[in-house]
This record gives structure tokens, C-alpha cells and sequence, in this order.
């Protein structure tokens, strides 16, 4: 091969090197873009996530009695209670049993109650006897606690008291899916702050 010749050839393919080096470098670039773009979305994502537990925290806040004039009072047969003025109360026709509602303030009075419709349910002298595996104090009240997770994921508290001999057994409903008689919000703290509120009526009341 002529010097000439092969010169040409020599440089005919170190321009293909150098062509190809350009367009292996131009679509790494390319794709670095596209990795930065995706990582730009998933940082979003990230930010927006942050700002849910805002919406979760107003609604316990408003929902906690933090003054006594922000409760309402309820008598029952030989005791009272107090509980969050913005809960509605259900009472029962058929029976003595009371239940209350932490998300709505609306009350319902002497309802049939043939089962639980609010998430707080309390039965007055229950027909089956309570069982528990923590006893705790709350107020002057001696509590039996018990807490279960059932299989689809719904939550129940129990306490188990007895005010002036009359017995109650009050459970606490928990379910994120929106289950009957349940609220998506854990109100457990607030059910044991009305039990702590539980005492016998004063005489001739």
C-alpha cells in the first residue's frame, strides 16, 4: 500500500473513532439527563410526603378537652362522666348503655341499640364478665386494659371498671380501612381521659 493510501485510511478511521467517542459521550449525557430529572420527580415526592402528618395532627388537637368548659357532663343511673364538648353522645332506648362519637358533635337520643354504630361504646352492667391483662389507675378509678388486633386490621381497646356498683365494660374501635362502629384516628387517650372523669353521682342528684 502507497504511504499516500494508507495515510488516508489511517485518518479515515481515526475521524469514525473520533465520530463514534462524540456520539457514546452525547447519549451518556443524554441519559444522565433523564436520571437527574427522575431524581428531581422522586425528591418531590419525597417533600409532598412530609406534609401529610399535618392534616392528622389538627383534628386530635381539636378533639382534646384542655379546659373544663370545653367538656360536656353526662349522668347516668348512680354515676356521671365528662366527655369532649365536639363529641356527640348516643343513648339507648332499650337499654342502659351509651356510646359516644368522636367524629361528629351530632347527638342521638334513645336509639334501639341492638349493636355498636359509634366507635366508643360503653355497656353498663355487661352480661359477660371482662377480661384484661393490665390493671391501671385512672382518676380514683381501678381499670382493667386489654388490647387486641383482629385480622383485618381493626383495633380494640377494652377498659373494665366498676363506679358506685354499677359495671361497665367500654371498648374503643380502631380501623384505618373505615370499618363500622370505628374511627381512623386512635382516640384511646381520650376514652381513658373521660374514664379518669367516672365517679358516683352526688346524693339526691
Amino acid at each position: 500500500m502507497e504511504p499516500r493510501t494508507k495515510a488516508i485510511v489511517l485518518g479515515a478511521i481515526g475521524l469514525f473513532i473520533i465520530i463514534l467517542a462524540g456520539a457514546i459521550f452525547y447519549y451518556l449525557s443524554q441519559i444522565a439527563k433523564v436520571n437527574i430529572g427522575t431524581n428531581s420527580i422522586s425528591t418531590g415526592g419525597t417533600a409532598s410526603l412530609r406534609l401529610t402528618p399535618e392534616p392528622f395532627s389538627s383534628p386530635a388537637t381539636t378533639l382534646t378537652p384542655t379546659k373544663e368548659e370545653s367538656t360536656k357532663l353526662y349522668q347516668g343511673n348512680g354515676f356521671y362522666l365528662r366527655y369532649p364538648a365536639n363529641w356527640g353522645l348516643l343513648t339507648c332506648s332499650n337499654s342502659k348503655n351509651f356510646e359516644l362519637d368522636p367524629t361528629s358533635s351530632v347527638d342521638q337520643k334513645n336509639v334501639t341499640c341492638n349493636y355498636a354504630v359509634k366507635p366508643v361504646t360503653f355497656l353498663v352492667n355487661p352480661p359477660t364478665e371482662c377480661r384484661g391483662d393490665t390493671t391501671i389507675t385512672l382518676g380514683g378509678n381501678q381499670v382493667v386494659k386489654s388490647k387486641s388486633v383482629n385480622r383485618d386490621g381493626t383495633t380494640q381497646y377494652q377498659w373494665c371498671l366498676s363506679v358506685n356498683g354499677t359495671s361497665f365494660s367500654i371498648t374503643h374501635r380502631v380501623s384505618v380501612n373505615g370499618n363500622p362502629a370505628s374511627s381512623k384516628e386512635d382516640f384511646s387517650s381520650q376514652v381513658e381521659r373521660i374514664i379518669s372523669t367516672m365517679n358516683r353521682s352526688p346524693a339526691g342528684s
